[in-house]
């Protein structure tokens, strides 16, 4: 009996200990500095589909200029479109709305948004690989956008 009531006695120790090492990492993961960026909204505007989008910058740094090459990929999962979008400035902690018409480009024929890589991001010991390393990417629209 007192065998058991150490091994019950142990588990909890090393279930408690697991419980405190999963928040640690939980904390050092949200302090890690990340860029997210999230496909907000699509619309037909014109001759042309409007695409928002949500972007914060929580790297510890200004992001002076910052361009994103992104695929537009129709439901047969064909590339139709292949640009580059640049979100200007993204001041750190700060969130930021931008939209970009794709002239041409009909809502209804986009499957999928693809970030297919970061063309520019400049700032106090910043690159292109930093931020693409740093990317976080999400949708609240019913057309996936990933990496």
């Amino acid at each position: 009996m007192r065998a058991l009531s150490r091994f019950r006695r142990g588990l909890a120790c090393a279930l408690a200990g697991l419980a405190v090492l999963g928040a640690a990492a939980a904390d050092v993961r949200a302090q890690e500095p990340r860029i997210t960026l999230e496909l907000n909204g699509i619309q037909a505007a014109d001759a042309a589909c409007r695409v928002s989008f949500l972007a914060q910058n929580l790297t510890g740094e200004e992001i002076k200029a910052a361009v994103f090459e992104v695929a537009v990929i129709d439901g047969k999962g064909l590339v139709s479109a292949l640009i580059r979008l640049d979100f200007g400035r993204l001041p750190d902690g700060k969130s930021r709305v931008r939209q970009f018409d794709l002239a041409g480009q009909s809502c209804d024929a986009i499957g999928r948004v693809l970030l297919n890589d970061v063309a520019e991001c400049t700032g106090d010991g910043l690159s292109a690989q930093v931020c693409l390393d740093a990317l976080a990417v999400s949708s609240r629209t019913g057309v996936a956008f990933d990496l």
